[in-house]
């Protein structure tokens, strides 16, 4: 048996795991199974925080939507196409001037409201979907 140092426990024989340790390998645990169940990302998981945020809601739930939606639309109006047309046109959005974040909300929430069968689908993709589907480039 190797010894670590005079009277030290021998390197083979494992620690005896802390209270604390095995509380936190258990919140983990609990944590990792919550975010699984959640689908975090999914349609299922954004859209309470896309309807909450329709109706004036203000929490960081209703800021990941709206900062979403916003984000893609930014992005998708800024995209100018390529000269063989290919990727930029699947993400190229033709965005009225005066769009508000309100508007291009809504229409992501009617646009996967219509698509309940779709709500285990990434929720970034739908709401680029149903932006490109309201304001396709031509």
């Amino acid at each position: 048996m190797i010894q670590s140092g005079a009277g030290r426990r021998p390197f083979n024989v494992p620690r005896r795991p802390s209270g604390a340790r095995i509380l936190g390998g258990l919140a983990a645990l609990a944590l990792a199974g919550t975010a699984a169940a959640e689908d975090i990302g999914s349609a299922n998981w954004a859209m309470p925080f896309c309807r909450s945020a329709l109706n004036g809601g203000a929490n960081i739930g209703t800021g990941f939507c709206t900062g979403t939606v916003g984000g893609i639309a930014f992005m998708g109006s800024h995209i100018r196409l390529e000269s063989d047309g290919h990727l930029s046109r699947q993400s190229c959005l033709n965005l009225p001037h005066q769009v508000t974040t309100e508007q291009l909300v809504r229409v992501v929430v009617t646009y996967i409201d219509a698509w309940p069968a779709r709500l285990h689908e990434t929720f970034n993709l739908l709401a680029l979907e149903a932006l490109r589907t309201a304001w396709a480039c031509r």
